[in-house]
């Protein structure tokens, strides 16, 4: 990460929307879940804490790393996907044990929240690069 310029990342995992990265040593950028950024193993140095402040709790499980992801780009931080390294996820195994009116509450309930919450980090993002651009000229 360091090397790279990197100060938030990702490792490939099993998902098949990872299928078209190249494996080896490739680094991704993007803010995509599930295809640059896997919320089941993300690495974070000191310096996006600082920049991102806590970890948006506004949810409850689900969307949680869609709003890592909307916290990443709203302070202006690259976050990579790194193709040398590749952790296995058992996807939703925990969840998928739930009863469905659970996981529906932690999937479909959570959506609303998460709107608001995205529309909030857009704004915070609009308003820094309209910031910067204005420093620039």
């Amino acid at each position: 990460m360091q090397r790279n310029g990197y100060h938030s990342a990702s490792v490939l995992s099993q998902d098949p929307r990872q299928a078209d990265f190249q494996r080896g040593d490739f680094v991704y950028e993007g803010y995509h879940v599930g295809k640059h950024l896997t919320g089941w193993c993300i690495f974070a140095d000191r310096f996006c804490i600082q920049e991102i402040g806590k970890l948006d709790e506004s949810v409850s499980f689900w969307y949680s790393d869609d709003l890592y992801a909307c916290q990443l780009r709203s302070a202006g931080i690259r976050h990579g996907l790194f193709c040398n390294v590749q952790v296995d996820h058992i996807t939703s195994a925990t969840l998928s044990k739930q009863p469905s009116q659970v996981q529906r509450m932690y999937q479909r309930g959570e959506l609303h929240k998460f709107n608001l919450r995205q529309r909030y980090y857009a704004e915070i993002e609009r308003t820094r690069k309209a910031y910067t651009e204005n420093i620039q000229a």
